[in-house]
């Protein structure tokens, strides 16, 4: 019994929080990206990145709390570094 909640749980976890993919919703005139309503500046060349791509997170949290994230554009599989912009 305790071995088939602890496999629930864990199961759970990973469908829930690992592996989401996220959609660039707009690509800003300033050269910043909004993706899952968060602005993000980009630290290394992401020309390859347009809106609608599928985007997912590698590191860093897809809510912006953070200082950098590292990306994977799955359309062109290059990898983006950004900062995490905040509103202070």
């Amino acid at each position: 019994m305790n071995k088939q909640i602890i496999f629930l749980a864990l199961f759970s976890f990973t469908t829930c929080c690992f592996g989401a993919v996220y959609e660039v919703d707009k690509v800003l005139d300033n050269g910043y990206y909004i993706i899952n309503g968060v602005s993000w500046k980009p630290h290394t060349s992401c020309r390859t990145l347009a809106q609608g791509d599928k985007v997912d997170f590698v590191n860093g949290n897809p809510n912006g709390e953070c200082v950098t994230a590292t990306i994977i554009d799955l359309n062109s599989n290059t990898k983006c570094l950004l900062w995490c912009e905040t509103n202070d």
